[in-house]
């Protein structure tokens, strides 16, 4: 298998990642499970109290989820490698996959 052309990935974390800011610069993470169809089927979020507490924690993980999800996929479409449980990293104002 292909490793990923990281360009395209990181484009898109980081516009994610500079939108909900507030939230980015806290740490925390979202580990994954994905399923023989190449979707996510579930996953745990570990995320700072000051995060929880945010208004827009609610959007930022629905675009977050639907970004992995897209990212996935694309992923798969170009033989690139994914593991079955992989996690999102996020601190210091940036969003980063560990496949």
């Amino acid at each position: 298998m292909q490793t990923s052309e990281p360009t395209f990935e990181n484009n898109r974390l980081f516009a994610l990642a500079k939108q909900f800011k507030e939230i980015t610069e806290h740490p925390g993470e979202f580990k994954f499970a994905i399923n023989a169809h190449r979707e996510i089927e579930y996953g745990t979020w570990s995320l700072s109290d000051f995060v929880w507490e945010r208004p827009e924690i609610s959007l930022f993980k629905l675009y977050l989820i639907e970004l992995l999800q897209n990212l996935v996929t694309v992923r798969h479409t170009n033989g690139f490698e994914i593991s079955s449980t992989t996690k999102a990293v996020i601190g210091g104002g940036t969003i980063k996959v560990i496949w």
